[in-house]
């Protein structure tokens, strides 16, 4: 199990508080995990998340990490609405063969920016930076 600790350290050490989506042919499943390394808001999340992780390991999938950041951005919601949301930093991991793998920010690029079921490029927004996971660790954060 040490590729699973190693993947959970490097999702912990990550800066500040931060969703974690974990991807597989089940679907997806999203934790909160807090500036602590707290996952979730209950009993047995933690527990959950391995168990999540634990499978896309073993199956394949994949990880997606966002990290809202303090400054915002003025955006056109869908409805026609102007709003302030936060900017936020993704990164990911591809899982399988009981390992993972980082995604550098082209590849995070091409990844989140890429609509899962045509293929087709999907359009960049403004408040979403893709980057590599050594940019969201707390060594590295400002």
């Amino acid at each position: 199990m040490t590729a699973l600790n190693d993947l959970i350290l490097a999702i912990k050490s990550m800066a500040g508080s931060k969703i974690v989506t974990v991807l597989t042919e089940m679907g997806e499943t999203q934790f909160d995990i807090n500036g602590n390394g707290t996952v979730g808001h209950g009993q047995g999340h933690e527990e959950l998340w391995k168990a999540k992780l634990v499978h896309a390991m073993s199956c394949g999938g994949s990880v997606i990490v966002r990290q809202f950041q303090t400054d915002k951005i003025s955006k056109t919601m869908p409805n026609g609405k102007r709003m302030e949301i936060p900017r936020k930093l993704v990164c990911g991991f591809y899982l399988g063969d009981n390992t993972w793998t980082p995604l550098s920010a082209p590849e995070m690029r091409l990844a989140y920016y890429t609509d899962a079921e045509t293929g087709a490029a999907l359009p960049d927004d403004p408040s979403v930076t893709p980057v590599s996971t050594g940019a969201m660790t707390k060594r590295r954060a400002a």
